[in-house]
């Protein structure tokens, strides 16, 4: 097919030279509306709209015994900072070979039992135990006992489906300090104290009790942090929104939240996907509801990532 544009900077003035009508009518007509910073908006995921995905040499995801599901992610989504998976194993899956990521990974465990162990140490996880493994951590063996299911936030987002797991041949070097060498850690949520908010009695009376998992702070993780949380029925709160993405998984109980005039109500299972300046208008616990939730990157602080609320956020 031949082409409609001029071939060179001659052909382009006789073009504008002696096409004025073509110029000031077609060509502006047809061109593109100024282009704006799409506005962030909370949106909102269920594990089951995710098709699972496969490896070729992963023969469990091939035969169902491990199921993951990418629910957020910097492909789909266009989420930079990082990117949430919902996994379920049954007993028996596993592997005995070692692997590590590129990549810093949060899970929390939802259900079941999972043996893993890394670097020598023997871990059995259960349901409430949370882990972080920085980058370059590795886990050199894993069975499932019971039937489990895990929520895992990775930070960056991965780019792609599997070129975060690094070669086998990489696995465990390390030429910096033995004592700062990455490795994996767990810790379950009622092992961490829970929060106090200056100014919100809800926090001190039960109401809300927010418990920052894995931190900045006290565990130097700088890509992303964990909190575990629970909401008492008719606790509301809103407007608020904040300056760090937020993904959070509802582990249980049931909450109606408005966003730009817009109500939904998160219902068990549910994930929401929160870039950072998406408004809340209002939120209300319509059942005592337990929530995961992941920020990335990892807050400074306590509170300073809240925007535009007097006692609402986590």
């Amino acid at each position: 097919m031949s082409s409609i544009f001029p071939k060179n900077l001659i052909e382009l003035s006789l073009l504008f030279s002696f096409s004025p009508m073509v110029f000031h009518g077609s060509a502006l007509a047809n061109e593109p509306a100024s282009t704006k910073p799409e506005k962030p908006t909370v949106k909102f995921y269920m594990p089951e709209d995710v098709g699972p995905m496969t490896r070729e040499d992963s023969s469990s995801l091939k035969n169902g015994m491990s199921v993951h599901r990418r629910v957020i992610s910097k492909p789909k989504d266009g989420s930079v900072l990082m990117d949430v998976g919902y996994n379920s194993f049954k007993a028996g899956a596993g592997s005995d070979k070692p692997y590590a990521y590129s990549k810093d990974e949060l899970c929390y465990v939802a259900s079941g039992e999972i043996y893993a162990q890394s670097e020598g140490k023997e871990v059995f996880a259960r349901a409430g135990d949370f882990m972080w493994r920085p980058a370059g951590a590795a886990t050199h063996q894993t069975k499932v006992l019971k039937d489990a299911v895990t929520i895992c936030a990775f930070a960056p987002a991965r780019d792609d489906e599997w070129s975060h797991r690094l070669p086998q041949s990489e696995i465990g070097k390390w030429d910096g300090d033995p004592e700062k060498k990455p490795h994996v850690i767990f810790r379950n949520y009622k092992d961490v104290q829970p929060m106090t908010r200056p100014g919100s009695p809800d926090y001190s009376d039960g109401r809300v009790v927010h418990r920052r998992i894995f931190t900045k702070q006290r565990d130097g993780a700088v890509y992303i942090d964990a909190s575990h949380n629970f909401y008492k029925e008719g606790k509301e709160t809103g407007p608020y929104s904040y300056t760090h993405d937020e993904v959070c998984w509802l582990e249980s109980g049931e909450i109606e939240v408005t966003n730009d005039g817009v109500t939904h109500i998160v219902r068990t299972n549910e994930f929401m996907w929160r870039p950072a300046g998406a408004k809340t208008n209002h939120a209300k616990i319509l059942k005592d509801s337990v929530s995961i939730c992941f920020f990335a990157p990892a807050r400074d602080d306590e509170w300073s990532h809240i925007v535009s609320a007097a006692s609402g956020g986590e």
